[in-house]
């Protein structure tokens, strides 16, 4: 793992090539059963954090066959993705470090659900503001507004 000039972690792992496109998201789930005797794994799995969002920075030439991925996998760099998700209207300050927790209504059915609730959030985990982008209706009368932020590391 290196940082890049934001600070951000980049790492080297592997990506099925129909996937591995610049810009392209995917929230890691784990090392399927089949992974675990691959020769590749620790590079493919190891550097990745499971239950995390991450983004395609840089596609390599380098591809190895897989028997997960039809087509096979290619060599890329990823960083931690952005996430956009909702705070309190008192924390939501660009470039503020804030503890950010899901909104827990159990309104499952409502509108900004996974907004409040996004993907690769880790409850007590620490982020950063990148963004704030506006108000979030809220049927529960909270005052949310809707941020980018991205995970940083302690």
């Amino acid at each position: 793992m290196v940082e890049d000039i934001h600070g951000n972690v980049v790492r080297v792992t592997l990506c099925g090539v129909k996937q591995a496109e610049l810009g392209f998201r995917f929230i890691h789930l784990g090392p399927a059963q089949v992974c675990e005797k691959c020769k590749l794994f620790h590079v493919c799995m190891g550097n990745l954090e499971a239950g995390r969002v991450y983004k395609i920075m840089k596609v390599r030439d380098k591809a190895f066959a897989c028997k997960l991925h039809e087509g096979g996998v290619r060599v890329v760099e990823v960083k931690e993705a952005e996430i956009s998700g909702v705070v309190n209207v008192g924390m939501a300050i660009e470039g503020a470090l804030v503890t950010v927790y899901p909104q827990n209504c159990g309104r499952r059915g409502c509108e900004n659900f996974s907004v409040c609730n996004p993907e690769g959030l880790v409850p007590g985990d620490k982020y950063k503001i990148i963004t704030v982008n506006g108000r979030t209706s809220c049927p529960e009368g909270r005052t949310l507004l809707t941020v980018s932020m991205l995970r940083k590391l302690m």
